[in-house]
């Protein structure tokens, strides 16, 4: 008597106990669009096809699964005693198992526990864990979890993989005689396949079909056609197309089940034809990978994910390295940010001039893609034309550390050396950054600028490559970091969408938009990658084009093969709107020449529009005025004619060696006006010239020609008088003397020297330099 008691006490408080259904290690990737088409897909961690089932209404395969495996589910407690009154009838009459009585839940319970049910302790446990699960679990739960769980033959588990694998479908897009053929699957996985189509699978699938008519859920037209339906193979997508953005979501979603994606698949294979419309040229050049990304601006949704394209599939081309998220030298492409930063912080106006002339920093001397220089230019188009030397000199001046942190706080990820490591080709490319990174920052600025995002949230949202998740947001450290104004990244886009482009963005003018873009390319050192970033109210584009195994090519530029492409995308989107209206309100008046802040010499102003910190910015510092001789032509002062009026006038005056270069590409006067004969003594301490290079104390090596021979090197001056006349003077020895273009060809020995220089009025440059052995420059 006890023992029944405790017998049945025990099973009381077990049945108590709450079902408890498996967490599964992991399921299968799929990936989707937002419109249901597939992507792609990978098995879970542990080999298997294996989905999660989600139950919300009966479909045409939970019907049949119903009337094959369990008539009685939603009426019995987890055991269907009609069934086993049924089967061991049947089996006593046939003297074998003719028919089962394991229900949906008894088969759900065997799967979760991975019980034998044909010995007699693991068929007594099977029964109570399913009265257990009836009591805790809803027919729908029980339904669901028998779908995830039920084999369908190999390594495919669970309806919804199965639906997928065999039929390339979801479960609510099957026909008929596809559900019956996967509802009775489970009772012999092993055995019926459903690609082999043999005469069982079916026979088996026919028989359902004809049950499920006789209990009036399938019409006559409908049993009649689903009997004839034949079994077809599926064509499963296995492109290249996503396999990079399938890739992706593989490592953000390691847990695995259904991902959908941002991703407009007309767009992405549009795409593609555009690559292939290239690919004869690329591949002439022996140019052989490309990527393509696009956002959507306001959203920040991820509309185009090719990670590598290539002309030809195979791995000896390396189209399995996803190159949107691979770092690559950056070219020109962190210019606009610089850029940027000096707008925001109120540093230069965006139409002062900078200085564009050879510069020499130690051994480091950059060069503009042109070897040409204009002396001084409009910062805004020194961006259009992307020209090197005025930003080096710039990011010298800002500071490398500086722009090393505000590169970091805006998301590039891909700075992982200090600001020491990059120096200042930090600014032409000798960082490295992902199209992914460079994509967004650049679709961040824009949607400071046309829609207007809060201050704190500038930089707060990454790309949104997935449909309906929340994307991540920046830590709240990084919310305290640079934040850009609305008016310095309107001026930057501004002057991005300049028409005037030098020679190594030429050809821009036939990929005229109807709609204004804000582009701008980059090229790496060695021509390695070639960049082309675009940006639209409504989209951002970035391109890039190069080998993933990092090889060179001349053509390798992002003119040449980046900008195409750009410009051909662009005209697959549409843009309805121009964003919100901005207007910037702050202004000031500033000097016609100098692009500067007005000073009081400055004879033709402007009003400009301004950023609001960009009013504290420098007064003209080229704008001044000057004591002329009672003629007007020369400079004087009181001191030289003392018992005459002399005339005072404003004049726009350079230092020499940018008046040089900017008077050789402008008819306007830079230079300062010649001095009075009769003045000459009066300003013996003035500076009239200046050694362009070397700078003093530099280090020079020069090389050997094929012959043997050591090579020459180039030093050069300039000056404010035309007519000046320089002597150069090496370690006290007469070299040269040069007259309107100063500039000598020497080639001296290796070791430290004394440059002097002298002109007619006694005025005197010295300087020290050295020249390097090879095994000095080696280790310098």
């Amino acid at each position: 008597m006890y023992f029944l008691t405790f017998i049945f006490l025990s099973l009381v408080i077990f049945l108590l106990i709450p079902y408890q259904i498996p967490k599964n290690s992991s399921y299968s990737l799929v990936v989707y669009t937002q419109n249901g088409n597939l992507l792609g897909a990978k098995v879970a961690n542990d080999g298997q096809w294996r989905l999660p089932h989600s139950y919300t209404k009966a479909t045409k395969y939970h019907k049949c699964l119903i009337a094959f495996e369990d008539k009685n589910f939603y009426s019995h407690l987890g055991i269907d005693f009609k069934a086993i009154g049924r089967a061991s009838i049947l089996l006593a009459k046939n003297r074998k198992i003719k028919s089962g009585a394991s229900t949906i839940t008894m088969q759900m319970v065997r799967m979760h526990l991975k019980l034998d049910s044909r010995s007699m302790y693991g068929k007594i446990k099977q029964i109570l864990y399913a009265i257990n699960a009836e009591i805790w679990l809803s027919k729908s739960e029980i339904l669901a979890q028998y779908c995830t769980y039920a084999p369908y033959g190999g390594n495919v588990v669970g309806i919804d993989a199965a639906s997928w694998r065999y039929f390339n479908k979801n479960i609510s897009e099957l026909t008929w005689a596809e559900s019956a053929l996967l509802a009775v699957l489970p009772n012999r996985p092993s055995q019926l396949h459903p690609r082999k189509a043999d005469k069982k699978l079916i026979a088996k699938r026919n028989l359902l079909l004809k049950t499920l008519f006789h209990k009036n859920i399938i019409t006559a037209q409908e049993y009649k056609l689903s009997v004839q339906e034949e079994l077809t193979r599926c064509n499963q997508k296995n492109s290249n197309l996503y396999s990079h953005v399938v890739e992706k979501t593989a490592k953000d979603f390691p847990q695995g089940g259904k991902i959908i994606l941002n991703i407009n698949d007309w767009l992405q294979e549009s795409c593609v034809n555009i690559l292939n419309r290239h690919k004869n040229q690329l591949w002439a050049n022996g140019i052989k990978n490309a990527g393509i990304l696009i956002m959507d601006i306001k959203s920040q949704k991820v509309l185009t994910y090719i990670g590598n394209h290539t002309p030809s599939a195979g791995m000896y081309f390396q189209n399995y390295v996803d190159m949107i998220n691979a770092p690559r030298s950056t070219g020109s492409l962190l210019k606009p940010l610089l850029f940027a930063f000096y707008l925001n912080e109120g540093l230069l106006l965006n139409q002062a001039l900078v200085e564009d002339y050879p510069i020499y920093y130690g051994n480091y001397s950059p060069k503009n893609y042109e070897l040409e220089y204009d002396g001084a230019i409009s910062f805004k188009k020194a961006l259009a034309k992307s020209l090197n030397v005025p930003f080096v000199k710039l990011l010298h001046l800002y500071g490398i550390e500086r722009f090393h942190q505000n590169l970091q706080k805006m998301g590039m990820n891909t700075l992982n050396f200090p600001a020491s490591h990059y120096g200042l080709s930090l600014i032409l490319g000798g960082a490295e950054g992902s199209l992914w990174e460079m994509l967004s920052i650049y679709a961040n600025m824009a949607k400071n600028t046309y829609y207007n995002s809060l201050e704190n949230e500038v930089f707060a949202q990454k790309p949104n490559l997935y449909f309906n998740i929340k994307p991540n947001l920046i830590s709240k450290n990084q919310l305290e970091s640079i934040i850009l104004s609305r008016e310095s990244t309107y001026q930057t886009l501004e002057a991005m969408a300049l028409l005037t482009r030098g020679e190594e963005e030429m050809g821009w003018q036939f990929f005229k938009q109807s709609s204004k873009i804000s582009w701008k390319t980059g090229t790496s050192f060695g021509n390695k990658d070639a960049w082309a970033m675009g940006i639209t109210p409504c989209h951002a584009v970035g391109i890039w084009i190069g080998n993933s195994d990092g090889e060179g090519k001349s053509e390798l530029t992002g003119l040449n093969t980046a900008s195409p492409i750009l410009f051909e995308v662009f005209k697959l989107l549409k843009c309805e709107t121009s964003g919100n209206e901005f207007v910037i309100t702050d202004s000031a008046w500033v000097c016609a020449k100098s692009g500067y802040q007005k000073n009081e010499n400055c004879e033709k102003v402007l009003k400009k529009a301004v950023c609001k910190k960009g009013l504290d910015s420098p007064l003209c510092p080229y704008c001044r005025k000057i004591f002329f001789d009672p003629s007007g032509k020369f400079r004087a002062t009181k001191n030289c004619f003392p018992n005459e009026a002399l005339l005072d006038k404003s004049v726009f005056v350079l230092p020499p060696t940018m008046s040089y270069y900017f008077e050789k590409k402008n008819l306007m006067s830079s230079h300062e006006p010649s001095l009075h004969s009769k003045c000459r003594s009066n300003f013996a301490s003035e500076t009239d010239f200046e050694l362009v290079y070397p700078i003093h104390k530099a280090k020079i090596f020069i090389p050997k020609a094929l012959d043997g021979i050591k090579s020459k090197v180039v030093f050069q001056a300039s000056s404010r008088d035309k007519n000046a006349i320089l002597y150069w003077y090496i370690d006290q020895k007469f070299i040269a003397q040069t007259s309107i273009h100063h500039q000598i060809e020497i080639s001296p020995g290796y070791g430290e020297h004394i440059l002097s220089i002298n002109n007619s009025q006694g005025k005197e440059k010295i300087i020290t330099f050295e020249i390097l052995e090879r095994n000095k420059k080696e280790k310098f």
